[in-house]
């Protein structure tokens, strides 16, 4: 039995978060114990700050450095840039471990925005000499604090000239805080194959310990093409093109591309078969485009979004940034192939001619050509692909462990 640590900014409850991986590891029989900075969400009797209930006075004083950060050193435009808190540097690890019952043999680094500096996991290992995890969940350990670069490579070589910070400074010092205090901590790095390549071109991350980290979801509904049109009220006559985001308008979300490129189906598709946009997730303006049908959904439980991967015939997932979106996983469980650019988990997913479409990165022109690709195809060729896509997860399930299971191995 290992005693493991598990941190994280907040006890967010949903599946793949932190707090998820402790409840996972106190099922399994370990000593596990969680530890979150912000206790809003759960019963948990182990916290800094409080806000279950109530904003505290410490809760308060976060969300006012949250927005000392936001509104004055990330630049205004903010659907370009997601940035780590640069403010507030957290707790020490003394701090850390004098709530922790025990010595932990394995220390969980989640997601920990104004939690968890590099200087903390450093002083944790030095104290501790636990095997250190770090998921991936997004990128911003590549680099200054960027939490998706997009199409900035400056984590490479130092982050001096920070487009989206207005002190640019900050970034290239946090850069400079990481070599120091990550280079010699003996870490374990958890992510997708597209993550964990662009680490190994990172000084201080280059040398890790690496797990390639696909998540395979258990799909608890089962349902025919047609129920699940009938459960939209979608028509079976229809090319089905399913869409999905929390927040469609940050630029990483390539929701601008998608946009060009359903016009640009639009202007190619016959009126003997029509095309519906099935669009989960919460919009800020509705989508029109002429010639083609929009079915708005908001957002779903768990249950009806499995519907909907099922009513469809594609999943797209115009992403420009991503250490995911868990949607690519979800959609390839349900037998629902993807056309994707080649970013995130599509890497390891996305096989083309197998599962789905990779089109040319940022290429609205070729992601257009994806979809058509499925538009046109036979419906015997269609079944082969969903075929393919349960094969696919169904061997991930049997022959590759989830990286928190090969941590405690």
């Amino acid at each position: 039995m290992s005693n493991i640590l598990v941190l994280s900014t907040d006890d967010n409850p949903a599946e793949g978060h932190a707090y998820s991986r402790y409840l996972y590891y106190k099922n399994k029989g370990e000593n596990a114990f969680f530890l979150p900075l912000i206790r809003q969400y759960t019963d948990t009797d182990n916290y800094f700050i409080d806000a279950r209930d109530h904003y505290t006075f410490k809760r308060k004083v976060y969300a006012f450095m949250i927005r000392v950060h936001r509104y004055f050193i990330l630049k205004r435009n903010k659907r370009e840039y997601c940035f780590f808190n640069t403010l507030m540097r957290g707790k020490k690890a003394s701090q850390i471990l004098a709530k922790v019952p025990f010595v932990p043999d394995i220390i969980i680094v989640g997601w920990c925005d104004g939690y968890v500096t590099s200087k903390t996991i450093s002083d944790l290992y030095s104290l501790t000499k636990a095997k250190i995890v770090i998921p991936m969940i997004d990128a911003h350990l590549l680099g200054g604090g960027c939490h998706y670069p997009c199409d900035c490579n400056q984590f490479h070589s130092g982050c001096r000239n920070c487009p989206a910070l207005r002190i640019k400074s900050l970034a290239s010092w946090e850069y400079k805080q990481k070599c120091k205090y990550l280079g010699k901590v003996p870490f374990v790095l958890c992510g997708t194959s597209y993550d964990i390549k662009r680490a190994a071109n990172v000084p201080y991350l280059r040398d890790k310990e690496t797990i390639t980290a696909i998540g395979v979801p258990q799909i608890s509904v089962n349902m025919s093409k047609a129920e699940a049109r009938s459960f939209f009220d979608l028509s079976n006559d229809d090319f089905v093109i399913m869409f999905g985001a929390v927040n469609v308008f940050d630029k990483r979300k390539g929701f601008d591309v998608l946009m060009k490129s359903l016009k640009l189906l639009a202007s190619k598709v016959s009126e003997a078969k029509s095309v519906t946009i099935l669009v989960l997730g919460n919009l800020s303006q509705d989508i029109v485009i002429d010639g083609l049908k929009v079915k708005a959904t908001g957002f779903l439980c768990y249950e009806d979004m499995m519907k909907a991967y099922y009513a469809s015939d594609v999943f797209v997932s115009p992403s420009l940034d991503d250490s995911g979106p868990y949607m690519v996983n979800y959609s390839v469980a349900c037998g629902c192939p993807v056309v994707s650019f080649p970013i995130g988990i599509a890497i390891d997913l996305v096989v083309p001619e197998r599962t789905g479409y990779l089109a040319r990165f940022n290429d609205a022109d070729d992601l257009c050509r994806g979809l058509e690709f499925f538009y046109n195809m036979e419906p015997q060729v269609k079944d082969s692909y969903s075929h393919n896509c349960k094969e696919l997860m169904s061997y991930l399930a049997t022959h590759k462990k989830p990286w928190y299971e090969e941590v405690i191995d």
